[in-house]
């Protein structure tokens, strides 16, 4: 999970650009990110840990009307998911359900 924090930091345009994640910089980045139980990790994904956190588009639209963004990492045994939903302003108030809706997708085998 730590060189994933390297992503985030880059996502979030976090701290100095092109470098690793400090241990600080991973402190500072849990704290704005959402994560989710182990349960429901395993319910969706069957993986170990999830967890979402906002994605800047830094004002860009799609489609004339998808003007939000989340990033989700979903990991198992050291291999981490990156998947990044892409939303309306109404379809971001429904993302709990899109993310229920994924449901195995992706899903993780048992080794």
């Amino acid at each position: 999970m730590n060189m994933s924090y390297n992503r985030i930091k880059s996502n979030f345009k976090y701290g100095k650009l092109l470098s690793a994640a400090s241990e600080q910089d991973i402190e500072d980045l849990k704290m704005m990110l959402h994560y989710y139980p182990r349960e429901e990790a395993r319910s969706l994904f069957n993986a170990d840990y999830m967890l979402s956190y906002p994605y800047n588009m830094a004002g860009m639209v799609c489609k004339e009307n998808l003007t939000r963004a989340r990033g989700v990492v979903i990991g198992k045994d050291g291999m981490d998911i990156f998947l990044y939903f892409i939303m309306s302003d109404t379809g971001i108030k429904d993302f709990d359900q899109y993310l229920t809706d994924f449901k195995g997708t992706f899903w993780f085998k048992d080794k």
